[in-house]
């Protein structure tokens, strides 16, 4: 009846959940990796939690004509697969083996969830990695200016040299915020991060 149809949706909820709040264990390999000494380092739920932060400010400090709810569930749902697989950085080896693993570990967390619900996430998680509608291009910026500016303090607070040069070289080279709307973003940091990026 109604009554049990509730409860076992109330189960997979939970279910779906328990799996989401594990991306609080999971380190972001990225600073593992250039060895960042930060007594805590960021999980990939602290990641997304700035990237919802950051996309929110933006939007309505440059009043940008963006669904906003759209996008903060397309920030929550975009890392939901390294949940099952652990933390992916663009540099690993073996990257596309990942990316595929990612995108089977995303069908499976939100498979416990309705049809309807699960088909919309999916649909938002899809969109943002096929990086074509407008929305999903904002939030890509999003997620690469968030690096470059987390190498930009961290260069400066843990003395890690060469670490904004990688990340700005990287996104400079890959023309990621070229006539995009975080180009100024991307600009002003490289202006605090001194006069030899200019």
């Amino acid at each position: 009846d109604k009554d049990d149809k509730l409860m076992t949706d109330y189960k997979n909820i939970i279910e779906f959940y328990k799996n989401y709040i594990k991306l609080e264990d999971i380190i972001r390999t990225g600073w593992l990796m250039r060895s960042v000494p930060a007594q805590r380092l960021e999980s990939v739920a602290d990641h997304t939690l700035q990237l919802i932060m950051l996309g929110s400010i933006l939007s309505k400090e440059l009043n940008l004509d963006i669904d906003e709810q759209r996008l903060m569930e397309m920030l929550f749902i975009h890392d939901v697969g390294e949940a099952f697989i652990g933390d992916i950085a663009d540099v690993d080896a073996d990257y596309e083996e990942k990316k595929f693993a990612e995108k089977e570990a995303v069908k499976k967390l939100l498979s416990v969830l309705s049809e309807e619900t699960a088909n919309y996430y999916y649909g938002l998680w899809l969109e943002m990695e096929c990086n074509e509608t407008p929305l999903s291009k904002f939030a890509y910026q999003l997620d690469k200016i968030d690096a470059v500016i987390k190498a930009w303090v961290y260069e400066n607070e843990y003395k890690v040299e060469g670490l904004f040069d990688e990340f700005y070289n990287r996104q400079k080279e890959k023309g990621t915020f070229d006539n995009g709307v975080l180009e100024k973003l991307f600009l002003e940091v490289v202006k605090k991060a001194g006069t030899k990026y200019e």
